[in-house]
């Protein structure tokens, strides 16, 4: 058993409250988050949790175990950091995790740069559009919009991307091409929801000095980008996406701009890593090619809306 490895998975599940989304974070089978937990429960004679049918909760023994489980990680990450500072050595394995459209249009094209200049420097690359912890998830750094950052990250803006709203020609057909913003906010129109579980955000769209924000029905929230374009596709509703990611569906005529005269607030997109480790020389080199990469700005195509906006 490595023991490193228990600490961080009975922290991940009390943190997460649950053994499936601790397992998520880690990347690992439920399976082996349970046995990592009896393992150490095992080699420490002591039951670390309460586990019933509804919650999970330490016991007396849990809490003060966790207590200092939290301590030893965070001083072997300072002592690794600290080692990979001192020796510079940009080898080894980096953790990134970026959203979904992000990977496939913009950042693996332009990888192959950055493999070229680092050959010794290993990308475990996450794709994702959820919060990540970095500390539970052991990822080095981000890229995210600024709705998903908190406020330990030191963060770097990466991107400003214009954003529209997009619909297909059938739900179009079905419910009406929307005259003003208001139309959006009544019957038939729906939108669809980014983010998991989540109410629907207001839009605040703007026109020239006018400005309005409008809270558009949903029934369907989706956590990746990906999976929020296909469901335009289909017809599912009115979605906010960045135009980057809808250029190839409106250029086949599989969506159609709404509102065009309306502009959408843009997203700010951010590289982001914790403010509690030094940065050591792999992250660091990853940090400087993405923020001076040119190929990221034209890696989807030559996409006007992005050519320029990754700086």
């Amino acid at each position: 058993m490595d023991r490193f490895e228990a600490m961080r998975a009975l922290l991940c599940v009390i943190d997460t409250g649950s053994f499936t989304k601790a397992a998520d974070h880690l990347g690992m089978s439920r399976a082996n988050v349970s046995a990592l937990i009896q393992q150490l429960e095992s080699h420490l004679r002591v039951r670390l949790l309460h586990r019933t049918t509804r919650r999970l909760s330490l016991t007396v023994e849990g809490q003060a175990y966790c207590l200092q489980a939290r301590g030893v990680l965070h001083a072997l990450e300072m002592a690794e950091s600290s080692v990979n500072m001192a020796i510079g050595s940009e080898r080894g394995r980096l953790r990134v995790d970026v959203p979904s459209p992000f990977a496939t249009a913009l950042l693996l094209p332009a990888l192959a740069d950055f493999q070229l200049k680092h050959p010794q420097i290993e990308i475990a690359l996450g794709v994702s559009d959820r919060a990540v912890d970095l500390a539970l998830a052991q990822v080095d750094c981000v890229v995210r919009s600024d709705a998903c950052l908190s406020p330990d990250l030191v963060a770097r803006i990466l991107a400003v991307l214009p954003m529209g709203l997009y619909a297909a020609p059938a739900y179009l057909d079905r419910c009406g091409q929307p005259g003003d913003p208001q139309s959006l906010a009544k019957p038939p129109h729906w939108q669809v929801c980014f983010g998991f579980g989540a109410d629907a955000v207001p839009w605040q769209l703007t026109r020239g000095r006018e400005a309005v924000t409008v809270n558009v029905r949903s029934r369907l929230s989706v956590d990746d980008g990906n999976a929020c374009l296909e469901a335009a596709r289909a017809g599912l509703g009115i979605a906010l996406m960045p135009c980057y990611m809808t250029a190839d569906s409106v250029a086949a005529g599989t969506l159609v701009p709404v509102l065009v005269d309306w502009q959408p607030t843009p997203m700010q997109l951010y590289l982001a890593w914790s403010g509690q480790r030094p940065v050591n020389a792999r992250l660091r080199a990853f940090i400087d090619w993405m923020m001076s990469c040119p190929g990221l700005g034209t890696a989807a195509g030559g996409n006007a809306a992005l050519t320029g906006a990754l700086r």
